[in-house]
């Protein structure tokens, strides 16, 4: 099956996903955590998602009117988007983090009604305890990729510039078309 246009990431049927996925779990990773950052890592530093991360800015830099991004649950792949763009745009990082942690909120009735279906799963407990991390969002995924990044290039907007082909000039024509100046009275 070909990878969706546009797709950052390409989800396969989920049961073959979640056999082979379980399989590598047990083997690489401690715990849903260490997966996580893992998976984070791999959304950055993949050269196919770096291909399409890059489509991505491009769309958000070049097109006009409105963009719309997201994935499965909202938090992971769209939330690393989020991310890059808002620090593009000059964002702090502990308000992209805060922006980040909406996604918890605003995906609360989802995951207690993913979290109900975990119980009548018929699988270990072990795995079903797996699955339930899987779900959540916590802000170090984030951290450990903002760190990681820092680390590699010296800061997000560095890494866009290596990685992805941002330049300055699209920087300034990103800010020109989407922030505003306060008005104050």
């Amino acid at each position: 099956m070909p990878t969706p246009a546009g797709a950052i990431a390409y989800v396969s049927p989920m049961r073959r996903t979640m056999k082979y996925e379980s399989v590598r779990f047990k083997r690489e990773f401690e715990n849903a955590d260490e997966y996580m950052k893992q998976f984070y890592r791999s959304v950055l530093f993949t050269p196919k998602c770096k291909d399409a991360i890059s489509r991505f800015l491009r769309l958000v830099i070049d097109e006009d009117g409105c963009v719309l991004w997201h994935c499965a649950s909202g938090k992971d792949r769209t939330g690393i988007l989020s991310m890059l763009l808002l620090t593009l745009l000059g964002v702090d990082e502990q308000t992209v983090l805060e922006d980040y942690m909406l996604s918890r909120r605003c995906w609360r009735h989802k995951y207690r009604l993913n979290r109900l279906g975990l119980f009548v799963l018929p699988v270990s407990i072990r795995f079903k305890r797996i699955l339930f991390g899987f779900m959540r969002t916590k802000p170090e995924y984030l951290m450990s990729v903002m760190d990681e990044l820092k680390l590699r290039y010296g800061g997000i907007v560095e890494y866009c510039k290596a990685e992805l082909g941002v330049t300055d000039a699209d920087i300034q024509i990103l800010k020109d078309k989407y922030l505003t100046e306060n008005e104050t009275d």
